[in-house]
């Protein structure tokens, strides 16, 4: 959670649709705020205020959610697609690359993260 990519050793490829599964009770931590995969939080007045909405790393996404991402790309694929099932995820990707992981946050407050989550990614058929 304290880094602003983590990169999984995966090349995915592009129309390939991936499973993300998160398995048991993980969670990690913002500051103090306990947070669990994939879908995060709305988050606080503060958080959503002007100075620090505008520069949450995936906007359109809760803070905190887990965002997929292929480098050079810059495009942001939020994990949170079944707000019923927060823990499973299928995305497919519109180019091939290495994934990266984070946690959506703001880019100078990723030292106040802590915590780790394991994710098992299968491509599907």
């Amino acid at each position: 959670a304290q880094e602003p990519k983590n990169f999984v050793g995966l090349r995915v490829e592009k129309g390939q649709a991936y499973l993300f599964t998160v398995h048991g009770d993980q969670f990690w931590y913002d500051k103090n705020r306990l947070n669990r995969p994939f879908c995060g939080e709305s988050g606080s007045w503060l958080m959503n205020s002007v100075l620090l909405f505008r520069d949450k790393k995936a906007p359109d996404s809760h803070w905190f959610s887990l965002i997929a991402e292929i480098e050079g790309e810059n495009i942001p694929h939020d994990l949170c697609t079944d707000g019923n099932n927060p823990t499973v995820s299928n995305l497919s990707f519109g180019s091939s690359g290495m994934l990266f992981l984070y946690a959506n946050d703001v880019e100078c407050f990723y030292d106040n993260n802590h915590g780790k989550i394991r994710i098992e990614i299968q491509r599907r058929k």
